[in-house]
């Protein structure tokens, strides 16, 4: 089934679009060089709009502070904690989820309909709680170099407004999300933390926040969705395996779900059910560069739990070797 041409030229026009009052606004506060006065002065804005303008800003979780009299977003106050803990405590019996990564929304190589039929799927078997480990969007575009033509939401009230649109919305379904360094390139840059954003026009996607979350599924369990940094490594578990070295016994969880790196595996180390989860983005020019192919897919986890513990875990691969191309 393929995408109309209407379709894309409606893609390719939002790419091209100017930047939103918001976005414009954001820009300015992080000169940072103006005072409210002189950014009314450069939108041409009453007071009363401009402050209304900065309300909706503020609403996205951005801290604006005032230094020497001027504007500006303070990241740092912005920022964390990272890690926070979460109870979705599940009653003893049978229960399957679902863990999922790097969907890169916004990206000419998204798998968009192989993301819904792996949420038809999932759901069809019981799942009705979905954990994404970060990368909902594909970015502003300047993640890697030359990324910007090979996206078609690069800002940030596009990408929002497009993952509004066209992320799997199935009834009774919550997707649990982190974000991951794709997300948080407008935050590096401009101090807006996009996960905030989608929370607030999708009600049914909950963010756990930057980086990584803890979520205790029972008493003694936790799973841990995590965005690591960097490339691949020789052998794919060496990064997860590295990661698991560094962390305290309090810091370890029993369920590990690190997205990132494109791949599918499963290991038990050191006490840890380590998945690394694959991604729904075909083989973009940067993997190209660097020879590598991604793994297009989930896992459906089925997890059998008495009172306080998680005492079996079956899983299913699921799968999709052939990419889907202009799937926009």
């Amino acid at each position: 089934m393929g995408t109309s041409k209407d379709a894309k030229s409606k893609s390719s026009r939002r790419a091209k679009e100017a930047k939103t009052p918001r976005e414009i606004v954001i820009d300015l506060l992080n000169k940072p060089e103006y005072t409210f006065e002189q950014i009314c002065d450069q939108l041409q804005y009453y007071p009363s709009k401009l402050a209304n303008l900065l309300d909706e800003v503020r609403e996205l979780g951005v801290n604006i502070a005032t230094v020497d009299n001027k504007l500006v977003i303070d990241k740092q106050e912005q920022m964390g904690p990272e890690n926070k803990e979460f109870k979705h405590k599940l009653p003893a019996g049978i229960h399957r989820i679902a863990l999922i990564s790097d969907t890169h929304l916004g990206s000419h190589f998204q798998q968009l309909r192989y993301l819904k039929e792996f949420y038809v799927r999932a759901t069809d078997v019981g799942v009705t709680n979905f954990y994404h480990s970060g990368d909902i969007c594909a970015g502003d575009g300047k993640v890697y170099p030359g990324q910007i033509s090979e996206i078609f939401s690069p800002g940030l009230d596009a990408s929002v407004e497009y993952v509004k649109e066209a992320y799997p919305k199935i009834p009774g379904v919550t997707t649990y999300f982190i974000t991951g360094n794709h997300d948080l390139s407008w935050f590096q840059r401009g101090g807006v933390d996009i996960g905030n954003a989608i929370q607030k026009v999708r009600p049914d996607m909950k963010y756990l926040g930057q980086g990584g979350a803890y979520i205790n599924l029972t008493a003694n369990t936790r799973l841990y969705p995590f965005h690591p940094s960097g490339g691949r490594a020789y052998a794919h578990s060496y990064k997860v395996q590295k990661f698991i070295e560094g962390l305290t016994p309090e810091q370890r969880p029993q369920i590990l779900a690190s997205g990132h790196l494109h791949t599918m595996l499963y290991m038990s180390y050191v006490g840890i059910d380590a998945f690394m989860v694959p991604c729904f983005e075909a083989q973009n020019t940067f993997l190209k560069r660097l020879g590598l192919h991604p793994c297009i897919g989930g896992w459906i986890l089925e997890l059998e739990v008495d009172d306080k513990h998680i005492i079996r875990i079956g899983m299913d691969r699921i799968v999709f070797d052939n990419p889907i191309f202009n799937d926009y």
